[in-house]
């Protein structure tokens, strides 16, 4: 994974994690991590919170004129995620429909997304950092389709 906390002991691991690990250590200073959500990272770096964001983050022109991004490490893009037994969905026109819900992180890019593609689905836009929740709300059956970056399905 990119980045990852084990719920029984608190300890961050990921791709991610070890290269920013890496380069405090070059730079000869201690890493402090602070967890953010997506909807308010570049509030955190603007404010002083926190001095960089280690994560796959879309660099969506909102959040460029609020931030800087570092030359890309990788790119992703986006899967949407169904229940296997749900043959309703083969094309992104088949999302777009009333009726349909369509679960994401709140301030992620599929979010930035949704609303700009999917004017007629309900979005639902989950208040968290857990890139997997919308996964769950399908599973759980409070939405019709998961959509998160690739990396994440």
């Amino acid at each position: 994974p990119s980045a990852i906390k084990d719920p029984a002991t608190g300890k961050l691991s990921g791709i991610y994690i070890d290269a920013i690990t890496l380069v405090a250590q070059q730079m000869k200073v201690e890493p402090v991590f602070v967890e953010t959500g997506w909807a308010t990272f570049p509030a955190g770096l603007n404010s002083g919170e926190f001095d960089v964001s280690v994560a796959g983050t879309f660099a969506t022109i909102g959040r460029a004129v609020a931030v800087d991004f570092t030359q890309p490490v990788n790119y992703l893009g986006y899967s949407a995620v169904v229940k296997a037994s749900d043959n309703r969905f083969k094309t992104l026109a088949d999302m777009d429909k009333p009726g349909i819900k369509i679960a994401l992180v709140q301030g992620a890019a599929g979010h930035e997304f949704a609303k700009e593609y999917f004017k007629k689905a309900e979005l639902v836009a989950l208040a968290t950092s857990n890139l997997t929740a919308p996964f769950t709300e399908v599973s759980a059956v409070r939405a019709d389709v998961a959509l998160e970056a690739a990396w994440s399905a």
